[in-house]
């Protein structure tokens, strides 16, 4: 079975947007907003820093398997990026944070639940006979 055209546009989407976010991490250390909005969190700068990183090696982890066709990568990205959304909801101050996010998830998890990546996905190879 070939991959459908839409999972290879996420997983490519999902590794751009992980550069962007290291890049924006790098950055964001250095700008007076960001580090008041670290500080204000309770958390420390290598907190934040690892768990970014963590997170962002899943997901890359996750989109690699994905274009290899590993069922188990689509269903812990999609687990992942529910519970982030969930997690957001309890800790942001506004539902403009949680938008975004929960937005993405819907979209991506429409495309990675379709009719044509499911086959993809769980592939069988045919019987012999």
């Amino acid at each position: 079975m070939n991959r459908p055209t839409s999972v290879t546009i996420i997983t490519w989407l999902l590794n751009a947007m992980c550069a962007v976010n290291l890049l924006a991490m790098g950055t964001g250390y250095w700008i007076p907003a960001a580090q008041n909005l670290f500080a204000r969190s309770g958390n420390s700068d290598a907190v934040h820093t690892v768990s970014g990183i963590l997170g962002l090696l899943a997901t890359i982890v996750f989109a690699a398997f994905m274009l290899r066709g590993a069922n188990w990568a689509r269903w812990l990205y999609l687990a992942w990026v529910s519970i982030g959304v969930v997690a957001i909801i309890f800790f942001a101050s506004s539902w403009l944070y949680v938008l975004p996010g929960a937005i993405k998830t819907l979209v991506i998890g429409y495309f990675l639940t379709r009719r044509d990546a499911n086959l993809f996905f769980t592939h069988r190879l045919p019987a012999l006979t």
